[in-house]
């Protein structure tokens, strides 16, 4: 891998987050609720139905059933959190105006400057300001914080070449434990 933070690098990329770049995003970004959500309500799920079941009929009880059961619960569970989900990322999407505006992304060995042409906004983000990156099959996923990211989505780059080079640069800038492929 070279090193390039003593040479100057400036990749440019530009997009538009759709409604679906957006839910894919929600998704990433909430999966590991929903997993420990859906693990959870299989649990309950599974005591629940175990503890009436004992006290109603324990004659009849069968452990196979009780996790047919459970499995079944939970898999309603799991779709009900998903259109949930779903729904908050469209309300959220269209409810944001300038996350529907096209971004144009400047990125160097000092950080990433996003232009907004329709909003005449510009920010400059430093490597550090970033707590950490993921990146995902069709995306990456610049955390600020908890609750705020940038989103590049990688159809916004113009070849592999510059996909390549960003992730050389966030996992030279980005600490190793920070940056999740």
């Amino acid at each position: 891998m070279t090193d390039h933070r003593h040479s100057e690098i400036h990749i440019e990329c530009k997009g538009t987050l759709t409604l679906d770049d957006f839910k894919s995003f929600s998704f990433y970004k909430r999966k590991k609720f929903l997993f420990t959500y859906t693990l959870c309500s299989f649990a309950l799920v599974f005591l629940l139905y175990t503890f009436l079941h004992k006290i109603i009929s324990p004659e009849f009880y069968s452990t196979s059933i009780a996790l047919i059961i459970s499995l079944f619960g939970t898999v309603i569970i799991y779709i009900i959190g998903i259109t949930t989900l779903s729904s908050a990322a469209k309300k959220e999407y269209y409810s944001d105006k300038v996350l529907q505006n096209e971004k144009k992304f400047a990125i160097g060995n000092k950080g990433i400057k996003i232009t907004s042409e329709k909003t005449s906004t510009e920010s400059f983000l430093a490597w550090n300001d970033f707590a950490s990156a993921h990146e995902y099959k069709d995306l990456f996923m610049l955390n600020l914080s908890l609750n705020k990211a940038v989103v590049i989505h990688k159809r916004f780059f113009y070849s592999n070449e510059d996909i390549n080079t960003f992730k050389t640069l966030i996992k030279e800038n980005i600490p190793q434990n920070n940056f999740i492929i």
